[in-house]
């Protein structure tokens, strides 16, 4: 489940730039693509941080989840 909402959110850069005015830039800042390239360019911005955290607590979060819906299970 992480690497297919990795895949949606790498995608939405692309979407993001063929969509009309109203989503377009709500798509780009979705993407991945978006916050990794000004961390290529060097550019330190905490929104890019705090994206990122939040990418990887919701992937942590799913992960357990799992894992403890398939303890339950047996």
């Amino acid at each position: 489940m992480p690497s297919a909402l990795l895949l949606l959110l790498w995608i939405l850069g692309t979407a993001g730039t063929t969509a009309g005015e109203e989503t377009g830039p709500v798509l780009r800042y979705l993407s991945v693509l978006t916050h990794y390239e000004a961390l290529l360019k060097g550019v330190f911005d905490t929104r890019d941080v705090v994206y990122y955290l939040l990418f990887t607590l919701t992937c942590l979060v799913l992960a357990i989840r799992r894992l403890d819906a398939d303890r339950l299970r047996g």
